[in-house]
């Protein structure tokens, strides 16, 4: 400790240490030292004992679970020393190197009640004693440190968080980001879903329900997939069981879930259910999945197409499903070997075309009950076979285009549409000359209105002359 005060100079009858902050309750011995004697710097010098501090603080080692939108109420043991009227109770986000009294608290809105409230006297679930502390709702997942404040000071104006100092232990908020999320799945292709939150184990578990009924109340099984392994509850609704794929040291994780592949378009609603707070200790009862995990929208063709189409022409593709919408989009994949829609490499998808909208959706005259979107492709420049990747576009949901963005989210183009077959006879087209290791000899001669170029035809030892004029051709030119 730092050199006391002396009380009564000069006879130096008394010696006061003032202020002293013990971090811990608890009861200690008080050990002096004469500084003519040892010096002072070692714990050995510290030989003479000359009383005991009782330090009265909140209980250590607590451990608090609670569930993301649904209150979320922290109860500390009532014990000599704590007032509920004065004392009060903040959290900071969890993380390595963070101490009560010096991190700062979390986000105020990361609860509805505030990260800083104070108490009130109430009883635990065995009847005793304890200083209760509501937080209201948790708008996220997450782990915090609960940090108390005990006396006068904590409800004063000028409170820091370094009167926050004592450790009572964590707050674990269970449950899922993005319970409001839009989420996509395509036909013909498996349905994986990426999950975060906090608290999640491989227990829990996810369903999809109507979108009509509510999670965790009474309502008949919805047949989303028939494939994978398959689990159900005693009513008769399927459950899936989730992966841990990625976690935090701020106790997020991430889960991926596998639904198997879609029977029909349509919009579902995703319900969880976290074994912790099970009735029964396991997810066994519709009643369980009682958090919202968004809502899953699936979209696409009913079957793969393949269109034909003309090199430098207009060209029409068109899918058949039974929902599409006039901001879905779609892209051309070279076709190649282990290339599929949704695959990350730019360079593989062709820069000539944009992120395309259908030029018309209108009801199918071939099949019933089906739509038919078309695409129109205004210019298709070069030969060959590519895939045609589909986007569907969610009101609220991730978009298939980013404004802000100078780089296409191919990613998300992840549903083949069928396949797009392009004939014709030039690969490329240059100025006359420019082609390098060649001995076509000199240029062609040149025209007061007309450039003449060079192209790459796919036939081979033959070779294309084009004129590209801004008057009308001559009669019986054929270019």
């Amino acid at each position: 400790s730092e050199a006391p005060v002396i009380e009564d100079p000069p006879f130096n009858e008394s010696e006061s240490w003032s202020p002293v902050l013990i971090m811990e309750s608890g009861r200690y011995d008080l050990c002096w030292c004469n500084d003519g004697t040892g010096g002072c710097d070692r714990d050995s010098d510290f030989a003479f004992k000359v009383g005991e501090v009782v330090a009265n603080g909140a209980t250590r080692g607590l451990t608090t679970n609670c569930a993301a939108y649904l209150p979320c109420t922290v109860f500390v043991p009532l014990t000599d020393g704590l007032d509920p009227d004065t004392d009060m109770l903040q959290l900071i986000a969890d993380a390595p190197g963070v101490v009560c009294g010096h991190t700062e608290r979390a986000s105020a809105t990361q609860f509805s009640r505030g990260t800083r409230v104070g108490g009130y006297e109430g009883r635990m679930t065995d009847s005793s004693k304890a200083v209760v502390f509501e937080f209201g709702t948790p708008m996220v997942p997450g782990l915090y440190k609960a940090c108390y404040c005990q006396g006068d000071v904590c409800k004063n104006y000028g409170v820091q968080d370094l009167d926050f100092f004592q450790n009572t232990g964590q707050v674990l908020v269970m449950g899922l980001n993005g319970r409001d999320a839009y989420r996509k799945c395509y036909l013909r292709s498996t349905c994986r879903l990426h999950i975060q939150g906090a608290g999640l184990a491989a227990s829990d578990a996810l369903m999809v329900i109507n979108i009509q009924d509510t999670c965790g109340q009474a309502g008949n099984p919805v047949t989303f997939s028939t494939d994978g392994t398959q689990y159900f509850t005693s009513a008769g609704d399927r459950i899936f069981i989730g992966e841990l794929s990625a976690s935090t040291s701020a106790g997020l994780e991430s889960w991926y879930y596998d639904l198997g592949e879609p029977k029909r378009t349509g919009r579902q609603r995703l319900c969880y259910c976290s074994k912790a707070r099970a009735s029964s200790g396991t997810c066994s009862s519709r009643m369980d999945f009682d958090q919202s995990a968004g809502e899953i929208f699936v979209r696409g063709s009913e079957f793969s197409t393949e269109n034909r189409c003309e090199q430098g022409e207009p060209c029409d593709f068109t899918a058949r499903g039974h929902e599409f919408g006039g901001l879905d989009r779609v892209v051309l994949l070279k076709a190649g070997q282990n290339h599929t829609c949704g695959m990350v490499n730019n360079g593989a998808y062709v820069e000539w075309l944009s992120p395309t909208v259908p030029f018309n959706i209108a009801p199918d005259v071939i099949i019933p009950d089906l739509w038919a979107a078309t695409w129109r492709l205004s210019n298709v420049r070069e030969p060959g076979e590519y895939l045609v990747c589909y986007c569907a576009h969610l009101v609220g949901g991730e978009p298939c285009v980013e404004q802000t963005s100078t780089e296409e989210p191919y990613d998300r183009y992840s549903h083949e549409l069928g396949k797009l077959r392009v004939t014709g006879a030039i690969l490329a087209v240059r100025p006359v000359g420019q082609t390098l290791g060649t001995a076509w000899g000199s240029h062609l001669p040149g025209a007061p209105h007309a450039v003449t170029v060079e192209v790459d035809a796919l036939q081979t030892f033959v070779r294309y002359t084009c004129v590209a004029t801004s008057r009308p051709a001559p009669d019986g030119f054929v270019p």
